[in-house]
């Protein structure tokens, strides 16, 4: 790929889909400004600990920790991916 596209992934949750407080998790990929939404369904994240500016989950919990290390390993694969292409 040209190396002046434009490349980017971040992390959201779907509030309209709430349910019980917790709501699904999706990676955005954007590439030369088109997005790509890819649920993250196995992934439903309490929306109490989501922090829409950074795209990760807030807090020091093992479970806030863990799920802002899968959310980094997924930036990594996929940025992996992109530089294959």
């Amino acid at each position: 790929m040209k190396t002046s596209q434009s490349f980017r992934i971040y992390f959201t949750i779907k509030s309209d889909k709430e349910k019980d407080g917790k709501a699904p998790l999706y990676v955005v990929v954007t590439i030369n400004k088109e997005k790509c939404f890819i649920a993250l369904k196995q992934k439903m994240v309490d929306t109490k600990i989501w922090d829409f500016g950074k795209g990760a989950a807030k807090g020091t919990k093992d479970e806030t920790k863990e799920l802002n290390a899968y959310l980094e390993e997924i930036r990594l694969k996929l940025g992996n991916i992109y530089k294959e292409l």
